[in-house]
């Protein structure tokens, strides 16, 4: 049985637009990444590909959800690209608060497969982004510019 995706596409007049899920900040985090690495490429093509894996730990720190998604999905897109990786994967998404939101993961990434690749991701607007809290848990809002 296929689990769940914690994210789906909608639709926006000139780039991608996709609404995350999550039970925690944690899963959200986490959900709106895969999204995001969706965008740019097929991740079971990536993480099928011969290749041998890397990991590419990330840290980011904001005063707020919505900062920290931001930088958090900004910080994913500049380590790939300087990497030249695509991802497939992440984990070990921790997010800490303390006089500021801290954010610390791993990405599960490999050289990047032309035969996996989608779209180019150049950034994440701060336009529409947003992050609620529900009855059910978590969403964000996130406009991918390609």
């Amino acid at each position: 049985m296929r689990a769940k995706m914690g994210y789906r596409y909608v639709e926006h007049t000139a780039d991608v637009k996709f609404i995350a899920h999550g039970k925690g900040m944690e899963e959200l985090f986490s959900n709106s990444a895969m999204a995001l690495f969706n965008v740019m490429a097929d991740t079971s093509c990536v993480s099928a590909h011969g290749r041998k894996g890397r990991i590419a730990r990330i840290s980011v720190r904001a005063g707020d959800e919505n900062t920290l998604l931001w930088r958090f999905l900004q910080r994913c897109l500049s380590v790939l690209e300087v990497r030249g990786d695509f991802a497939y994967g992440i984990r070990g998404v921790r997010i800490t608060k303390g006089k500021e939101l801290r954010l610390d993961c791993s990405l599960e990434c490999k050289d990047m497969a032309v035969e996996c690749s989608k779209l180019e991701a150049k950034g994440i607007s701060k336009y529409d982004l947003a992050v609620r809290k529900g009855r059910a848990g978590y969403s964000a809002s996130v406009v991918v510019d390609v």
